[in-house]
């Protein structure tokens, strides 16, 4: 897609990790105006390295009001959570929405994208749609959905949009392969179930999507995951397969059902329809590959 539009517009980025420091490092190529605030410090210096200004500090504190443009064209709120914990959880994705929104009163970003998480389906099973009504949340699936309703209620941007990601994956962020490939004998007790998952790549260029988006696109929410959902037992076989070929696959672990854990099926149609996103790896097989021949992209 031609991403000329982009050029020479300030953006903001909040929150550098996995997904962001790629996300600010193509935007930076593109020819946006790149301003990063990240906690991390070693990500603050590769992305200074990449000619990136950088904030270093938290996003729920207000030091960095000042540090970036105000009304700047673009925003994207990534953040992580601080810690697995549910204050953690709280003080990123709550606390730091409500910097965002104590920021913007002197000039609101054009168009705000916040990425949020599958997760606030909570327990909802079966073919699942942004319409779907969840089921029961757990604490940190609620505090998700509470800094989504910050964004759609708080006129934090001129024009927002949220993005709901499945289990990101990519180049430096595969756990399942890692076990696979040590032969993890808890794979054993792995419960069988269908995945979604999103390629890291595929998440940045659905970012950039809303970014490059229209004028005449309203402010919404996307699901935004791979177009086959893996199933868990078929996905550690084939793994197991490309990692250890000497293996009969019928040794392969025995994966157990638990039906209390969610088994559904995320549908990307409303993003493919509305932006025309479609993913570069539209299935597990297609990434891993990837990601077992040392490509990148």
């Amino acid at each position: 897609m031609n991403r000329a539009g982009l050029s020479d517009r300030d953006l903001v980025i909040f929150g550098c990790g996995y997904l962001g420091c790629t996300l600010a490092e193509t935007a930076a190529k593109l020819g946006l105006h790149v301003h990063a605030v990240t906690r991390n410090p070693e990500t603050a210096r590769r992305l200074r390295r990449s000619g990136i200004a950088v904030f270093e500090g938290f996003l729920e504190d207000d030091g960095w009001h000042s540090a970036v443009p105000s009304a700047p064209a673009c925003a994207v709120n990534c953040v992580g959570s601080f810690d697995r914990t549910v204050e953690g959880y709280h003080r990123s994705y709550v606390g730091g929405m409500e910097s965002i929104a104590r920021w913007s009163l002197n000039g609101a970003p054009g168009v705000l994208v916040y990425t949020s998480s599958t997760g606030v389906y909570g327990s909802a099973s079966g073919d699942v749609d942004e319409e779907t009504e969840p089921g029961p949340l757990s604490e940190k699936s609620r505090i998700l959905f509470e800094a989504e309703r910050m964004v759609v209620d708080g006129g934090l941007a001129g024009r927002w949009f949220i993005l709901r990601l499945s289990g990101l994956y990519g180049p430096g962020r595969h756990q399942l392969l890692d076990r696979v490939r040590s032969g993890d004998s808890g794979l054993s007790r792995e419960v069988d179930r269908r995945m979604n998952i999103l390629h890291r790549n595929d998440a940045c260029r659905a970012i950039l999507d809303c970014l490059d988006a229209a004028p005449e696109i309203a402010s919404q929410i996307f699901n935004v995951t791979s177009d086959v959902a893996a199933n868990r037992r078929e996905m550690i076989r084939w793994l197991s397969g490309h990692v250890h070929p000497d293996i009969n696959e019928n040794a392969a672990p025995v994966i157990v059902c638990d039906r209390t854990v969610p088994d559904r099926v995320v549908s990307n149609r409303r993003i493919r329809e509305v932006l025309g996103w479609r993913p570069r790896y539209p299935d597990y097989q297609a990434g891993y590959k990837a990601i077992l021949n040392g490509v990148r992209s």
